[in-house]
């Protein structure tokens, strides 16, 4: 017996072998270090869609008080060549003023052409490129304005009715190009000389006389009269928008006339 309770305590006293030995517990400190850390990512995401938004809001009033100190400094905003556009019906029309609007025109009663019709604006230059007429009635109009006006012959077309003959003179090098276009065929200056060219009007031109070194060549032009020749003309206008001239272009203007 006293042999067993020896070998008990060896037994207590000697490390255990292979898997008996007693591991000791971990420490609190050993534990949390162990754990594996946790990323919130709710979090972090609410906060960029708080970032996002509240850059969308300052986008939003920025542009909002920019809109309206633009409206407020220059509410007539400006086309693409820096003229003043009209756009709270502030401004009237004037010469040399570029404007689009829409047109009827009616001759004895009878609708002869209309804008409307097309549904395409008519753009032009007050002064130039349309009848007298009309460019006069149009001056002093504002954006939205409708209006009729008379046109009599002397401020339309004309009064007389019959052909004209005209001297012209023209670009050698264009006549020429045009005549090779009309014809196919292709002739020199010399070989031009008493031929005739025809105008997309009706007309007809004979070619007389041209000068090499200036590029110039002198038609005479049978011209027939325009249809609407000794004609009254009445157009239905409105306004859409008024393009003001810069003040140099209307200086230059006058100085033109007194020239």
């Amino acid at each position: 017996m006293v042999d067993k309770k020896r070998e008990k305590k060896l037994n207590g006293l000697l490390p255990q072998k292979n898997g008996s030995e007693k591991k000791e517990p971990k420490s609190e400190k050993q534990v949390k270090q162990t754990k594996p850390v946790k990323i919130k990512i709710m979090p972090i995401l609410l906060s960029l869609l708080v970032i996002v938004v509240i850059g969308f809001v300052i986008y939003g009033l920025q542009y909002y008080f920019d809109l309206t100190k633009s409206n407020d400094t220059n509410s007539q905003g400006q086309d693409g060549y820096g003229n003043q556009i009209d756009l709270n019906n502030s401004i009237s029309v004037d010469y040399n003023d570029t404007v689009k609007v829409h047109y009827e025109l009616t001759v004895d009663g009878e609708k002869k052409d209309s804008s409307y019709d097309r549904n395409v604006p008519f753009t032009f230059t007050v002064g130039k490129g349309v009848v007298k007429g009309f460019s006069d009635g149009v001056v002093g109009m504002r954006v939205g304005e409708e209006r009729t006006i008379v046109v009599s012959p002397e401020d339309g077309y004309g009064t007389n009715a019959s052909t004209k003959i005209e001297d012209m003179n023209y670009s050698l090098t264009s006549l020429m190009m045009y005549y090779y276009q009309q014809t196919g065929e292709t002739k020199t200056a010399d070989e031009l000389i008493n031929l005739k060219l025809y105008t997309q009007a009706g007309g007809e031109c004979t070619f007389k006389s041209y000068i090499a070194e200036k590029d110039l060549a002198k038609l005479v032009c049978v011209v027939p009269p325009h249809p609407l020749a000794g004609k009254t003309l009445t157009f239905r206008i409105k306004m859409l928008e008024i393009s003001k001239a810069t003040e140099w272009i209307k200086w230059n203007k006058k100085l033109e006339k007194k020239l």
